[in-house]
């Protein structure tokens, strides 16, 4: 009997096989993040080069395609679900609050801050000594 070679992928060809075979937002640095955390296809390296076999590659594709079903409801429940996002959603209460002039917090953010008569960093008014300096 003879045994069959796995082909190996690079990363760019195992990028590309997930985007067209399995319609998968995936680009190389997706791989490579995913490699970094061990949430994507196993891999090994080959001269210090990520080399991915195309059934580890084909494996993933498959585990990223969802369940059939009947409602969106349930696609993104389950969607969530399988992503780990499954929390509560946020509310709209929790979102920063733009700033307006009618905003009068006694301690702004620091680069929020503009000085009322002079540009001052750390104490040394910088508009008078740069008009010393033009003069």
């Amino acid at each position: 009997m003879t045994s069959q070679a796995t082909r190996l992928l690079t990363r760019s060809e195992a990028a590309r096989r997930l985007r067209d075979v399995y319609h998968a937002r995936c680009e190389n640095s997706s791989l490579a993040k995913r490699a970094h955390d061990g949430t994507g296809p196993p891999y090994r390296l080959i001269g210090g080069r990520a080399m991915y076999a195309e059934p580890d590659v084909d494996a993933y594709g498959a585990s990223l395609i969802g369940p059939p079903v009947r409602r969106t409801c349930d696609a993104r429940t389950r969607a969530a679900s399988r992503t780990g996002l499954s929390g509560p959603m946020r509310k709209a209460s929790d979102a920063p609050r733009p700033i307006d002039s009618a905003n009068t917090d006694p301690n702004p953010p620091r680069h929020l801050y503009k000085p009322p008569d002079a540009i001052v960093d750390d104490g040394i008014d910088i508009r008078g000594a740069l008009e010393k300096a033009c003069v």
